[in-house]
């Protein structure tokens, strides 16, 4: 079982393996890492992700500010849409106000962009349920501010590239 304090060495390590992989290939590296902690821990905590982020933010992207306004391009804010993802993936039962209501608010709640575009591609990028999914990601931010609803929106620009760009057929 995994203390708040530290993570097991072996995923410390794979933490901070995948900040220094490909710009292209670190989300990947960071939701097989994520995914494979959760599988590996049955019953840790949903907030379990902040074990990981000592090891994946860069003291400097910090400062001063408050974690969750970490800048867009970070390390965390990749990490955190494999988080949504994941949750998706892992603990979705057909309530998406369930799953945005365990999201957090770190690296600019990058988990709701990850958890919006994994939904999405659940229902084939249907447009009714893509509208809904904007709605109920908006709805589930407690005194959300600009930047909260703006992830909201960059996640609905992650479901309409995937539509529209990239064929998904084989997700």
């Amino acid at each position: 079982s995994t203390s708040e304090a530290e993570l097991d060495d072996k995923y410390a390590q794979a933490a901070i393996n995948c900040k220094f992989v490909d710009y292209h290939a670190r989300f990947a590296c960071y939701k097989e890492l994520f995914r494979s902690y959760l599988l590996e821990n049955p019953g840790v905590p949903r907030h379990s992700y902040k074990f990981f982020l000592p090891y994946i933010i860069n003291q400097s992207d910090l400062g001063e500010t408050e974690l969750y306004m970490t800048p867009l391009s970070t390390n965390c804010h990749a990490f955190m849409h494999a988080v949504g993802e994941v949750y998706v993936e892992l603990y979705f039962n057909g309530s998406e106000e369930q799953i945005f209501s365990e999201l957090s608010t770190e690296c600019r709640l990058g988990d709701r962009v990850g958890a919006i575009e994994r939904l999405a591609k659940m229902r084939n990028f249907d447009d009714a349920y893509i509208n809904n999914l904007f709605a109920s990601c908006t709805a589930s931010i407690d005194g959300a501010g600009e930047a909260d609803l703006q992830q909201c929106s960059h996640g609905m620009g992650h479901i309409y590239f995937s539509k529209y760009v990239f064929d998904t057929s084989a997700l």
